[in-house]
């Protein structure tokens, strides 16, 4: 049996850890829900351990407590980790992770070996390099493949740290990555009965670990919001971490971002000297002046465009204000719906603050990174159609130039969350072949047609144009002959086979 809600995991992780009786009212604290929500979710959890001899006791003024041998709360342990704990990701989670395998080599890296470390085939492999291609094509990123040799990562390396921070804000869990970060940083050891769901952003973390210091990384980014006098937001501080990670693990293969001939411009005066002075003393720059000022600057950058930075710089809480209502435009004028509506806003207003800076930016707004964003529009025609409302929308509150390309940028970061709201077209059933077979039909028809609203079983002397107008009807779906009415009729069989469900498609295309 899977388990379906992520919040019953949470509750059998408590009871795992704990060696006595436990009240309603901690377990609720703990997963950060209420005592309703645990008492609701009781019984699932009790169907779920019956199969391994465990059960929970209740007692009056206790709490409760999970029983059984130490052997069966081990067969659910392995149990559970062997049907959730799998690398099913997906081909855009797939690629993000080939990127980080391939800015952490020196070298070229063989396919078989990428295979490997994904746990997939050489052909699925060669396809996330072909996804990959055309992603970063004319970013200033370059996958190079040399047939018997290998792949490598080649271009400009901001571009190729841009590519990688693009893809992280994208298909990233920031909230489930600062949690697997707190717990590693504060919580160090870890009960061993743990149920744990094996994610993308997971094998993110994991990989994050293995390569490097994630404690001394953490320290750093704590030690920035200390000096800057403001509070992160998790997913600042996740985006920060991930920069120092990537700048770790690529000047520790001795690849640094080249000092630029005019770096004294492009400095700051609002960042602060330790700030600055913190950044030249991280662990991986030691011994590295040639290229401690153009790291830090890198790093300063990507510090100036968060949204911390609204706090520490004058004017930037109305650009915070601007992405929102962006992305609430978006929403309004496609009928639909942004999903992680706060990360998004977020991902939209480093684009502003990088579009109004005008400088080498994270998501850069220079020509070769439209392609970045063509890529993905290419793939969306309703926000592919909204390029020019967007720019309009965004130059007339930024009070500065938008091109449509600068919008598509921003549209491309939106695009990968939206979701268009399904219009539900109404429907009436006509079965004579009694009550229990017509529920039957209805649930199957409704699991086949979701878009389909369909309102009730009627009989052939209720079906009348008056009737039809009254509910707001749009077709009638029968297995009976009925009379001409005003709204079209879609005859099927009581066994709604493969015929009848085309029927009912074909109408549906049609309204």
């Amino acid at each position: 049996m899977n388990i379906g809600d992520s919040r019953i995991i949470s509750i059998l992780n408590v009871l795992l850890d704990a060696h006595d009786y436990i009240s309603s009212v901690v377990i609720a604290e703990k997963i950060d829900a209420s005592e309703s929500t645990f008492f609701r979710l009781l019984p699932q959890i009790e169907k779920y351990i019956q199969p391994y001899d465990l059960s929970l006791v209740k007692l009056r003024g206790k709490g409760f407590m999970l029983t059984g041998s130490k052997n069966a709360k081990e067969t659910l342990i392995n149990d559970f980790e062997s049907k959730n704990y799998s690398r099913e990701f997906s081909l855009e989670e797939k690629s993000f992770l080939v990127l980080l395998y391939l800015l952490n080599e020196k070298d070229t890296v063989k396919i078989a070996s990428l295979a490997r470390c994904l746990n997939i085939s050489e052909t699925g492999v060669s396809k996330i390099l072909t996804e990959l291609e055309q992603n970063l094509k004319k970013s200033g990123c370059v996958i190079l493949r040399k047939r018997g040799v290998g792949t490598y990562i080649s271009g400009n390396e901001i571009a190729a740290r841009q590519a990688a921070l693009n893809t992280a804000c994208l298909y990233l869990n920031f909230n489930e990555f600062m949690s697997l970060l707190y717990t590693y940083i504060h919580e160090p050891a870890i009960p061993e009965n743990r149920l744990k769901i094996y994610t993308f952003t997971c094998a993110v973390f994991e990989y994050l670990n293995e390569k490097t210091h994630i404690r001394r990384n953490f320290d750093f980014v704590e030690k920035i919001e200390t000096l800057s006098s403001t509070s992160f937001s998790d997913i600042d501080f996740v985006l920060l971490f991930l920069c120092v990670s990537i700048m770790e693990f690529r000047c520790a293969n001795g690849f640094f971002v080249a000092p630029r001939k005019n770096d004294k411009a492009h400095e700051d005066d609002q960042i602060s000297a330790e700030i600055k002075q913190s950044c030249r003393s991280l662990h991986f720059l030691k011994d590295k002046n040639d290229y401690a000022e153009s790291e830090t600057l890198f790093f300063t950058e990507i510090l100036q465009s968060t949204e911390a930075a609204a706090s520490m710089f004058e004017n930037q809480k109305h650009y915070g204000q601007i992405a929102g209502n962006f992305v609430s435009f978006i929403e309004a004028s496609l009928d639909g719906y942004v999903t992680e509506h706060k990360k998004v806003a977020y991902i939209v207003y480093l684009q502003i603050m990088h579009l109004l800076k005008n400088r080498r930016q994270l998501f850069s707004m220079q020509k070769y990174t439209a392609s970045f964003a063509e890529n993905i529009l290419n793939k969306d025609n309703r926000i592919q159609k909204i390029v020019k409302p967007a720019a309009d929308f965004l130059q007339s509150r930024l009070r500065v130039d938008v091109s449509e390309e600068e919008a598509g940028v921003l549209l491309s970061f939106i695009a990968p969350f939206f979701r268009s709201n399904i219009k539900k077209i109404s429907a009436v059933l006509v079965c004579a072949s009694g009550i229990v077979v017509s529920s039957i039909l209805k649930e199957r028809i409704c699991k086949e047609f979701p878009e389909l609203d369909l309102i009730e079983t009627v009989s052939v002397r209720k079906l009348t144009d008056s009737y039809i107008k009254e509910k707001g009807i749009d077709f009638i779906i029968s297995v009976i002959d009925t009379v001409p009415l005003s709204v079209p009729a879609v005859y099927i069989s009581v066994q709604l086979d493969g015929s009848d469900i085309q029927k009912i498609k074909n109408i549906l295309k049609n309204r």
